[in-house]
């Protein structure tokens, strides 16, 4: 019988033998620093047009934000 008999060492031998978090079907994707960043810098000027544009999208974060401000507020 090919491979480990043990199942806790079947499972290392898969997370040992699996291939880092890159994706393959394109081709070799990478997200590096600079990647990250333009990209991060996009999505945060896209909230914040987003937010001065669109009145309800805007009440509607601000109360999600106090929402979560209340309860996870500790005296």
């Amino acid at each position: 019988m090919p491979g480990p008999r043990d199942p806790t060492e079947a499972s290392y031998y898969r997370i040992k033998n699996a291939r880092s978090a890159r994706i393959t079907t394109a081709g070799n994707i990478r997200m590096d620093n600079i990647k990250y960043l333009k990209l991060c810098g996009i999505l945060s000027a896209v909230i914040v047009a987003s937010l001065l544009f669109i009145p309800g999208l805007a009440d509607a974060i601000e109360t999600a934000m106090l929402g979560f401000l209340m309860v996870n507020a500790r005296a």
